[in-house]
């Protein structure tokens, strides 16, 4: 469907370094699915947008949502973990990835 087309449309763009094109693919990703699969990998790449530009805590916020939305989706988990142990918080990337989908 729309949704995932929106998506691979927003990967193209991200795998570019286009990140305000890719930014409004996978916005447009999450106005229009259901699928809450598709909605975490929008939601996660935004996050890593927001990465790219160092604005942590807006990517974190992003991840977080991700996780929230398709919890068994590993890879949000991972990129907080990432997140973490960049800024030395050892213990939570720990605890991140020993818990949820990674036990």
């Amino acid at each position: 469907g729309t949704p995932y087309y929106w998506l691979h449309i927003g990967n193209c763009y991200f795998v570019q370094d286009a990140w305000s094109k890719a930014e409004f693919f996978y916005r447009m990703t999450l106005d229009e699915s259901k699928n809450n699969t598709v909605k975490s990998i929008a939601l996660n790449n935004l996050g890593l947008i927001h990465f790219k530009h160092e604005q942590w805590e807006k990517g974190k916020d992003f991840l977080k949502e991700s996780m929230k939305t398709a919890s068994e989706f590993k890879v949000p988990r991972y990129n907080m973990s990432q997140l973490y142990l960049q800024f030395g918080h050892y213990d939570k990337a720990i605890e991140l990835l020993t818990s949820g989908p990674f036990k």
